[in-house]
């Protein structure tokens, strides 16, 4: 299949102009191989659920504690749209607009976090009084009842780690020119080309969880320990990552020379183009 082709097969997701929730494109066989080598780079927890999952940023949802509802969550947030009208409150006859959220239709790699390495409490509260309003001897107004609360636990179970787009392998200071000319002439965010996620990202998945386990005692989805911490502090971390972009900057250029990996030979893809979140 021609680039072009492939271009104006996925037309509807590199678009920009999404209004409305847009199903996954990859069956659920696909994600299901994907999702078993993830599993095999990452293992599971001991109740059996991955580390690491694959996510159709449109299925993701996340409690909102303005809303009070789940909604798409921030990373993955493209709009508002408006979608007519509705009650200001039960049995109210005002009506005010009602919206639909949408999320930008790209692949996503999600981590898991464990209870124990959630920051802070998870639970969202409301208030409500409930109670009789008095005036006491000096016509003072005091009000007598309890006040209750409504808890709703919203755990962050899951962290975005990486999305899985294409975008333009050339740039001003680190800033592709796809999403410079998006900022300028829409104003808005660009989520880059759409792209299935392949091979190389699991081997670029392995490369990151081989090289956290070389500067961290805690695995990647767990809270760091406190070596780890004086090791980031100390900048001891910065060093031997430097040590490491080194050696994996020669690799890749053995890897160029001698090209005999299929996933490298993407069509219209570079090495810099392929990359879907930054070097650590």
């Amino acid at each position: 299949m021609s680039n072009s082709l492939a271009y104006n097969r996925y037309a509807a997701l590199d678009a920009h102009n999404w209004e409305d929730y847009i199903p996954p494109p990859m069956g659920n066989v696909a994600s299901e191989a994907f999702q078993k080598r993830l599993n095999e780079l990452a293992g599971c927890e001991p109740d059996g659920g991955p580390r690491l999952k694959l996510a159709w940023a449109p299925d993701c949802e996340e409690w909102h504690v303005y809303h009070k509802r789940p909604m798409p969550p921030q990373w993955a947030f493209w709009k508002a749209v408006p979608d007519g009208l509705a009650p200001l409150s039960e049995g109210s006859v005002v009506l005010v607009p009602k919206w639909s959220y949408v999320a930008a239709p790209r692949y996503a790699i999600l981590g898991r976090v464990p209870p124990e390495s959630r920051w802070g409490d998870t639970r969202d509260r409301s208030f409500y009084e409930q109670g009789e309003t008095f005036i006491d001897e000096e016509g003072t107004p005091y009000q007598e009842g309890a006040i209750s609360v409504e808890e709703v636990e919203v755990p962050r179970a899951w962290k975005m780690l990486m999305m899985i787009w294409e975008h333009d392998t050339q740039d001003v200071q680190g800033t592709p020119l796809c999403c410079l000319r998006r900022a300028h002439e829409h104003r808005q965010r660009c989520f880059g080309r759409f792209r299935k996620p392949d091979n190389y990202d699991l081997k670029y998945i392995a490369r990151k969880l081989a090289l956290s386990a070389k500067l961290f005692e805690a695995a990647p989805h767990e809270r760091l320990t406190a070596k780890d911490r004086l090791n980031l502090i100390s900048g001891k971390i910065e060093q031997m990552i430097a040590e490491q972009a080194a050696i994996d900057a020669e690799a890749d250029y053995i890897s160029q020379s001698v090209d005999n990996d299929d996933w490298f030979k993407r069509p219209n893809d570079t090495v810099k183009g392929k990359f879907s979140i930054p070097g650590v």
